[in-house]
């Protein structure tokens, strides 16, 4: 089994925290897959706190094989490093639009390469070395500018479509070319129709503009986890781009009618 992926959620007032969604692979719809390792963090620890001053507005967190956090931070706009024992914080990257500067970083990874920073503000991907050197930096592709990207540590991405190019999720290789794309779009796409989506919105309805936004993150065998965050559903497809397997999250008030028999 490939190494285990984690989605983090930051609780931006408490500090620097990471609850393990999901992790590990598999699947209930597939011949050859077993249902996925699920694991929750019940003990964590505060790494550091937004009243430090270090952190402004985290977007992204990577841990390197040696357990070095990087967390990219949009606000400050520049990469916090914490030591495995969270006990030396250092930066990388500064504000700014020239090489290694950084103006709103999204996405961060740590790899071989080095580390990998997707910049959305500047509308590119730069690497640095480990000791925060800057290396070298290419274009993003467009699909990466309006849409939630998973970046890896040699520079390739996943990037949620929208539905465009008839897909969910599309994949990018280290020198930004295309690669795959996964899954099918929930809707048809459609152009925003804001007052349209305000009414629904008001009525408790979920606008068809948002039911092809999806958080996707590489599962590290070419394939991908996919959360479809209006259906409330997780999918893994392979790296052919097929369906693997697929669950409905239920919600609190299901679990209850289940548990006590109704519905």
């Amino acid at each position: 089994m490939p190494p285990s992926r984690f989605i983090y959620h930051f609780a931006g007032s408490a500090g620097l925290a990471g609850l393990v969604l999901i992790a590990g692979c598999g699947g209930h719809d597939a011949e050859t897959e077993s249902p996925p390792l699920r694991q929750v963090l019940t003990n964590v620890d505060t790494l550091v706190t937004t009243a430090s001053g270090h952190l402004g507005h985290p977007t992204d967190i990577a841990v390197g094989n040696d357990g070095t956090v990087y967390v990219a931070d949009a606000r400050s706009k520049r990469v916090l490093v914490l030591e495995r024992e969270g006990d030396t914080v250092r930066t990388i990257g500064r504000p700014g639009e020239g090489p290694g500067e950084l103006a709103r970083p999204s996405a961060v990874a740590a790899g071989d390469a080095g580390i990998v920073v997707f910049d959305a503000g500047n509308s590119r991907i730069e690497r640095f070395s480990t000791d925060g050197e800057y290396l070298d930096s290419r274009p993003a592709p467009p699909q990466a500018l309006a849409a939630t990207v998973s970046l890896l540590g040699d520079g390739s991405l996943v990037v949620g479509s929208m539905g465009a190019d008839s897909s969910l999720v599309l994949a990018f290789d280290p020198s930004g070319q295309r690669e795959r794309a996964f899954g099918q779009p929930i809707v048809e796409p459609t152009m925003f129709d804001f007052a349209s989506m305000k009414a629904r919105i008001a009525d408790g309805e979920v606008p068809d503009e948002f039911r092809n936004n999806v958080l996707a993150l590489e599962a590290g065998d070419g394939g991908i986890w996919v959360a479809l965050q209006t259906e409330a559903g997780i999918r893994r497809y392979d790296r052919d781009g097929r369906l693997r397997w697929q669950v409905v999250i239920e919600s609190n008030d299901q679990r209850n009618h289940l548990r006590h028999g109704r519905g």
